[in-house]
């Protein structure tokens, strides 16, 4: 799948542009566009694991899966890792895009998540 055809992921949820956010642009076209995915969203599991086992993951992918816990916001993901920020941020996207994974807005969290 072509970067283009990709489902946008939002920057933040408040409409702001964060700058905590925002990764440097890159050279090249092959790296995923700046800002996709916010550092402050909470990625939640959208599968069982029954579902997440058809997937076609590879073990890079299921790395940083494991990490999702409900409660760890991206930038912990980012640090737990301990990958390139960039190669973390295109797994998460490329999991958004899968079904595996959703992102939440922390803020929105039901407190018993928090």
């Amino acid at each position: 799948m072509r970067a283009s055809q990709r489902t946008p992921v939002p920057v933040d949820f408040t409409g702001r542009r964060d700058n905590t956010a925002l990764e440097p642009t890159a050279p090249t076209s092959t790296r995923r566009p700046v800002g996709r995915i916010a550092r402050s969203a909470v990625p939640w599991l959208a599968m069982t694991y029954d579902e997440l086992r058809a997937l076609p993951l590879d073990p890079r992918m299921a790395f940083v899966l494991s990490r999702v816990d409900g409660r760890s916001n991206v930038e912990i993901i980012l640090d737990l890792t301990s990958l390139p920020a960039d190669e973390t941020l295109d797994v998460l996207d490329r999991l958004v895009e899968l079904g595996a994974i959703e992102l939440h807005d922390p803020d929105r969290l039901p407190r018993h998540r928090r």
